[in-house]
C-alpha cells in the first residue's frame, strides 16, 4: 500500500449564475406564462486530500474507518470493487471514479459489492465503454439489465454509457432519475420514462447521439437545464398536460428536433415550442 497526497479544488469561492425557466402559474383562475430565476453559487478553496493504493483502487479513508474507492487505475474489462481492504469496509464509490473515454483496456462491467450504501451520481461518468452494472444484493442499492438503482427501485442512478439496447422503458416504480443518468449513451434511440416520474433533471440526456424519441407519461411537472443537450438525433419529445415548468435551455443544439407533442392543451409546452421554433402538437386521449 502507499500513502499519496494530491490537492483538490472544492467549491467555496463567490460567482452567482443565473438561469430562467419557462412555467405556467395560476393567477385569477388565468393561466399566464411567466419566468422565473435560480441562482446558483460556487465557491473554490484549494485544501491538501490524503488518498491511498490499493491493487487497482485509489481510495480514501474516512474518520469512521470506512473506505471510499475514488478511483479505478486498472486495465480489466470487468471490474469487481473489493468489500475490504486491509479489514476495513468499502462503503462509498466517489465521483469520476470509472472515468474513461478514450483507453483500449476502458472498464465495460463494474460488481459492486454489499458493503456499499453510497454511490455518486457522476461515479459512472464519462465511462464510455462501460455496458453493466452489477450490484450485490444489499439494503442500499440494485441492478436491472444492468441498470443501477435504489434498491427499492424508486431512483434511477445510473443507465451504463455503452448498454447495447436501442430502447428503454423504464420501471413504474421509479420516481426519480438523477442528474447525468443517461448522458453520453450513443446507442440508445428511444425512451419511455415511467409515469411516477415528476422531473426529467438537469443533463439527463446530455449528449445522447443516437436518441431520436422520448416518451414521458402523465406525471411530470418539469424539464431541468439541458436536460437535452447535444441530441443530434432527437426528433420528437412527448410531454404531458401536467407539465407546469420547463427550463428555457432544457434543449440545447437538438438540431433534428421538429415537434413536441403535448397530452392535452398546455400553454408551457407551446410557448416553449415556439420559443425553440419547432412545431406544437395538442393530443386529445
Amino acid at each position: 500500500m502507499f500513502r499519496l497526497y494530491k490537492m483538490a479544488i472544492l467549491a467555496l469561492g463567490a460567482v452567482t449564475a443565473s438561469t430562467a425557466f419557462f412555467a405556467c402559474a395560476a393567477n385569477n383562475n388565468q393561466t399566464e406564462f411567466i419566468a422565473g430565476v435560480v441562482n446558483k453559487n460556487s465557491k473554490t478553496e484549494s485544501v491538501a486530500e490524503e488518498y491511498n493504493i490499493y491493487k487497482d483502487f485509489e481510495y480514501n479513508i474516512g474518520d469512521d474507518g470506512n473506505i471510499s474507492i475514488t478511483r479505478y487505475l486498472g486495465k480489466e474489462s470487468s471490474v469487481k470493487v473489493p468489500s475490504y481492504i486491509n479489514g476495513l469496509p468499502v462503503s462509498a464509490i466517489s465521483s469520476h471514479c470509472f472515468q474513461n473515454e478514450d483507453n483500449p483496456h476502458a472498464v465495460k462491467s463494474v460488481a459492486i459489492p454489499s458493503t456499499v450504501s453510497s454511490v455518486s451520481a457522476l461515479a459512472f461518468y464519462k465511462s464510455k465503454y462501460l455496458q453493466k452494472i452489477i450490484c450485490e444484493k444489499n439494503g442500499s442499492y440494485a441492478d436491472s439489465n444492468g441498470v443501477l438503482y435504489t434498491a427499492d427501485f424508486a431512483n434511477l442512478i445510473a443507465y451504463p454509457e455503452n448498454r447495447q439496447n436501442k430502447e428503454f422503458i423504464m420501471p413504474d416504480t421509479v420516481t426519480t432519475i438523477y442528474c447525468n443518468a443517461f448522458s453520453y449513451c450513443d446507442n440508445i434511440e428511444r425512451v419511455v420514462l415511467s409515469p411516477m416520474l415528476e422531473v426529467i433533471p438537469d443533463y439527463a440526456f446530455s449528449e445522447n447521439a443516437s436518441l431520436k424519441e422520448v416518451q414521458a407519461q402523465h406525471n411530470i411537472k418539469s424539464v431541468g437545464y439541458a436536460a437535452f443537450n447535444k441530441c443530434k438525433s432527437l426528433m420528437k419529445i412527448s410531454l404531458p398536460s401536467s407539465v407546469i415548468k420547463i427550463n428555457e435551455q432544457a434543449v440545447i443544439e437538438c438540431d433534428k428536433l421538429e415537434c413536441i407533442e403535448a397530452a392535452g392543451s398546455n400553454d408551457c409546452i407551446m410557448e416553449f415550442a415556439d420559443s425553440l421554433g419547432v412545431s406544437y402538437k395538442s393530443l386529445y386521449n
